[in-house]
């Protein structure tokens, strides 16, 4: 649907590749600006002349004629009869007509005549300026044929065959000075290809066909489509053209009242982003306005209570006669506020924040390409975030991530504006998940990683990973702050000396520093991992790269117990084997004692899948 009130003011372009043949010959005045600012300058002398024909007579009360302009009438008689013979004759498609009134009588007449025989002396040098224009546009007699233009020709000639697209160069390791973390590239990448969303559907579907109907529910196909079919309409159109708002609940989840909220035909009425109070805090103030719909029951009085991300937004929806547009925004949009924010620093929490924005997408079976984000606490594009943030960037590459500081004016409409669930939880958190209860496996998690994966065409240029191009790799994840690190290289070289006493040379072991590598490097060495060991921080994220049958040792030490059963989830989504090590003390753990628990938990087909590339 297309509504009247919400169509943009029309405006007159050049198509791309086409040139106006009016621009070839000799008349630029009828393109364009050209036009506008010939027509302005003639209806500018007119009006002088005008003035100082009439001002005189207008002190004693006569009548006079007029001329209509695109329906604005400007009072006294205008003498420029050339110009308006011209104008007349030019096609309808120019930017103005101009139209004669009906003529005057005969007593306005000889008023007017009295009235020029007074201003004459002061309307002298217009008059003559423009007789001698009209003389000398009627000996210039008609215009010369019109010869091909060469530029037209040229714009119309077919476009050349592209260039088959060169393979992506291998990403340099640039690292920026800022905390270690990488600089972005440039360049914006290509992102996702078209029908990505309906690709990700599949396997999706594909991948809920081999779990129990319970999970399927809750990390699944089905919980999907169980979102997609629990509507809770918030606005209903009651015209033809009228908006509507509703929201997408969520069933099962950890509490009532998980919301994705569609507004569909509404206009931007009053906007704070977040970094108005704290970029650090999420919080904003969005308020919409829409047409010809009622508000529900439900909107009124909820049945549940509103997250605190759409709260703010439903409380103080406006309804309007008509909506009124500075501009129409056609392509679908998603508001959101990063919970780790403005950085993405916590790959733990960025990956939430990420996830909340996948399945918005898939729930709405939106294309990938074509929807923009509104990042309401990013305040502007840098370098200076962590490495997960271009996984954002890609995924997004085809409209783009808009930062707080390049915000749409109020008065914006939009198409379609949603806002996905409150920031802080997601499918990683549900059903128990901080705690490790679940041992589901979940097809969206999988997507979502291998949608990440084909994000990212440079991994198909990296070296091999490890010393071994046949072998698998055991990687320690380093970490060297806080209370909770290990001695990373003394324990690798443990492990190394050990597979080599007991006949495991085809492994080795290694330590990845994700500070300062760009995701892209994560990624590779991920894939060629058959275990992924270290201290339980975010950095175990990471675990989400891990093919299936890898295996994952987690060390608890410090201020952090078994209780913390992130990673546990997160292996059990993946289908990676999970062990763990606890101690009260970092300084507890031993070189050989860590050494021997990976060496335990290497998987029995490990050599028959890590050598490949991927």
């Amino acid at each position: 649907k297309l509504p009247p009130l919400l169509a943009p003011r029309e405006r007159r372009r050049v198509p791309p590749r086409m040139v106006s043949p009016l621009a070839c010959h000799g008349a630029p005045w009828l393109d364009g600006v050209g036009a506008r600012r010939d027509f302005c300058s003639r209806l500018f002398v007119g009006c002088v002349g005008m003035l100082l024909l009439v001002l005189p007579y207008a002190g004693s009360g006569g009548a006079s004629g007029s001329v209509a302009l695109d329906g604005l009438r400007l009072k006294g008689s205008w003498s420029l009869a050339s110009d308006l013979q011209q104008l007349q004759q030019q096609p309808q498609a120019q930017v103005g007509t101009l139209v004669a009134a009906p003529a005057a009588t005969a007593s306005t007449a000889a008023a007017v005549a009295v009235a020029t025989a007074t201003a004459s002396s002061a309307a002298a040098p217009v008059a003559e300026a423009v007789l001698s224009r009209d003389a000398a546009s009627e000996q210039r007699g008609p215009p010369p044929a019109l010869e091909p233009c060469p530029a037209l020709a040229a714009a119309q000639a077919p476009a050349p065959a592209p260039a088959p697209p060169a393979p992506p160069p291998p990403p340099p390791a640039v690292v920026s000075a800022s905390g270690g973390r990488p600089a972005l590239p440039t360049a914006a990448p290509e992102g996702p290809g078209p029908g990505a969303t309906a690709e990700v559907l599949k396997e999706v579907g594909r991948l809920s066909q081999g779990i129990s109907a319970n999970c399927n529910k809750w990390y699944g196909d089905a919980m999907l489509v169980n979102q997609r079919n629990n509507v809770v309409d918030v606005c209903t159109p009651s015209a033809q053209y009228g908006s509507h708002a509703y929201c997408l609940e969520r069933i099962p989840f950890d509490f009532d009242g998980r919301f994705l909220c569609v507004f569909e035909d509404a206009e931007l009425a009053n906007f704070r982003p977040d970094f108005d109070k704290r970029p650090d805090q999420p919080f904003h103030s969005m308020e919409l306005a829409v047409q010809g719909c009622t508000p529900t029951a439900y909107l009124k009085s909820p049945k549940k209570p509103w997250g605190w991300w759409e709260k703010k937004t439903l409380e103080t929806l406006r309804t309007k006669p008509a909506l009124e547009c500075r501009e129409v925004i056609e392509h679908p949009v998603l508001v959101y506020t990063l919970w780790n924010g403005p950085l993405v620093s916590n790959m733990y929490e960025g990956f939430h924040d990420f996830l909340s924005l996948f399945e918005a997408v898939l729930t709405l079976k939106w294309d990938f390409r074509d929807v923009e984000v509104l990042a309401t606490n990013l305040l502007s594009a840098n370098d200076n975030f962590y490495p997960l943030f271009e996984a954002f960037r890609r995924s997004f590459a085809g409209r783009g991530i808009r930062h707080g500081h390049e915000w749409y004016k109020n008065g914006t409409c939009f198409r379609r504006i949603a806002l996905p669930p409150s920031p802080g939880l997601s499918t990683l958190t549900v059903n128990g998940g901080r705690s490790g209860q679940t041992s589901c496996r979940s097809p969206v998690i999988s997507a979502s990683a291998t949608f990440i994966r084909g994000l990212f065409p440079e991994l198909q240029h990296q070296p091999q990973i490890g010393t071994k191009a046949a072998g698998c790799d055991l990687v320690l994840l380093h970490r060297d702050s806080g209370t909770r690190t290990v001695e990373s290289y003394g324990i690798v070289s443990q492990v190394n000396a050990m597979l080599t006493t007991r006949a495991l040379a085809g492994y080795n072991a290694s330590v990845f520093d994700p500070r300062g590598a760009p995701l892209s490097r994560a990624l590779g060495v991920m894939a060629k991992a058959a275990v992924l060991f270290g201290v339980h921080g975010a950095g175990l994220m990471h675990v989400l790269f891990l093919r299936e049958g890898s295996a994952l040792l987690e060390l608890f030490c410090a201020d952090r117990s078994r209780s913390n059963g992130h990673y546990r989830t997160i292996a059990a989504m993946m289908g990676v084997s999970y062990s763990f090590r606890e101690t009260t003390a970092c300084s507890g753990f031993t070189k050989g004692s860590i050494a021997e628990a990976v060496l335990s938990i290497i998987p029995k087909e490990a050599n028959l899948s890590c050598g490949r590339r991927i």
